[in-house]
């Protein structure tokens, strides 16, 4: 699985930006990483996933 990172920022908050060679390999990152989990936003926009940490407000 090739994939190739890099961060960016958008309203002060920086987010890790995922491309991806094809959406099998997009899909099974999303599974393994993603998936589930509540501490996590996502958006994927074709075979690019950008996604960050959820901040939790006490």
């Amino acid at each position: 699985m090739n994939i190739v990172i890099s961060h960016i920022t958008a309203h002060g908050k920086i987010y890790q930006r995922c491309e991806f060679e094809s959406f099998a390999d997009l899909e099974q990152y999303f599974v393994e990483e993603i998936l589930g989990r509540t501490d996590r936003r996502s958006k994927v926009i074709g075979k690019v996933l950008i996604w960050a940490n959820e901040e939790r407000s006490s």
